[in-house]
């Protein structure tokens, strides 16, 4: 959901039983105390983001640079750090290793250089054949990308300079993608969930 204004706070989860030992803590909301510790106003609209480590990358549009990293080292003082320019993320970015994917819509699959965090760096990009990249999911070398909602596409990236379309899939309206070892499970929207063997991919 997009929001007018910030869209990252950080949170503290504080027993309210005080500390337990470790093998004895539990998840469970009931008997937590959750409170925002830390907010950072970006005065622009949050589409998504992702985190990796003590930095988020956030897909907001301020001034010309539509994906900004966002310091949370300190997490009551999260920092505003570098912008660039990579496209407007259609769906969540994924984090693989040290590259960012973002699916950016008519942008295509974008591949950004997470290597120096604080400054990251757009690669590569590759435009699916119905030329809109609407959500992405990584396994190792091979990004899956659904395109328009129409189609499901295998793109080989490990040149990430240089990603390179290696299979398609046609006519099947795709809203989502989970990959888990070599199979895809692939959300329609028409009620059904289409598991795809990638053993031979």
């Amino acid at each position: 959901m997009r929001h007018a204004f910030l869209a990252l706070a950080l949170l503290l989860l504080h027993s309210f039983a005080g500390p337990t030992p470790a093998a004895a803590q539990s998840c469970d909301p009931i008997h937590q105390d959750l409170r925002a510790v830390g907010l950072l106003d970006l005065g622009a609209p949050i589409d998504y983001l992702a985190v990796q480590g003590p930095y988020a990358y956030v897909s907001a549009e301020i001034g010309a640079a539509d994906l900004h990293v966002v310091d949370l080292s300190d997490p009551a003082h999260p920092v505003l750090g570098a912008g660039i320019d990579a496209g407007s993320a259609a769906e969540h970015p994924v984090i693989e290793g040290r590259y960012l994917y973002l699916p950016a819509g008519t942008e295509g699959l974008v591949v950004i250089d997470l290597g120096d965090p604080a400054d990251p760096v757009v690669r590569g990009s590759a435009t699916p054949p119905d030329g809109y990249t609407y959500c992405v999911d990584v396994c190792g070398d091979h990004a899956y990308v659904a395109d328009s909602g129409d189609g499901f596409h295998v793109f080989d990236v490990s040149d990430p300079d240089q990603p390179l379309l290696v299979a398609s899939l046609y006519d099947l309206f795709t809203v989502d993608i989970e990959v888990v070892g070599d199979h895809a499970y692939v959300a329609t929207g028409d009620e059904v969930v289409v598991v795809l063997s990638l053993i031979h991919i």
